[in-house]
């Protein structure tokens, strides 16, 4: 703990065989030093109730990883390392989808608002060499100008000069 903020660190090791040995050992450690990373259990972790740890989004994309390496179809691809690919899984941003919308709805057109909310989706499209590129060398930078939601806001008004 440091200035009452508590804090812990998670360590991801990658563990380059896929048979791993039973987690019977000290702490999970295997005799090499390295964690045993290739299944996610969640009663080797106490510092939450399992309902609510299976929730947390890390552990639902972990989860995630986990079910593609050991279920995933094999494909190939142009660089011929080729891919492990499950048909459906989806992981989404949902703090981003949501925090987006709301963005829409309230007719904002400044991505500086989403960028102080973690969240860099318009960020190229707003960059000062981005809005030069395409002409739009009077306008500030993180300004989109009319899209979505200043659409959403101003339907049918008049327009004007961005």
């Amino acid at each position: 703990m440091e200035n009452n903020i508590r804090y812990s660190f998670t360590t991801y090791v990658r563990v380059r065989n896929s048979s791993v040995e039973p987690t019977s050992q000290t702490n999970g450690l295997k005799s090499d030093g390295l964690s045993d990373s290739a299944k996610f259990e969640v009663k080797k972790f106490t510092f939450l109730p399992k309902m609510i740890f299976e929730k947390h989004a890390e552990f639902m994309y972990l989860r995630l990883v986990q079910d593609i390496i050991s279920n995933g179809t094999p494909n190939d691809d142009r660089t011929g390392t080729g891919t492990l690919s499950k048909f459906g899984c989806q992981k989404v941003f949902w703090q981003g989808v949501v925090e987006e919308l709301l963005w829409f709805i309230r007719g904002s057109t400044n991505a500086k608002v989403l960028q102080e909310k973690d969240i860099h989706i318009w960020d190229d499209n707003t960059s000062r060499d981005y809005l030069d590129s395409i002409g739009l060398v009077n306008r500030e930078e993180g300004n989109l100008g009319p899209v979505y939601g200043f659409q959403w806001r101003h339907f049918g008004a008049r327009p004007c000069s961005w």
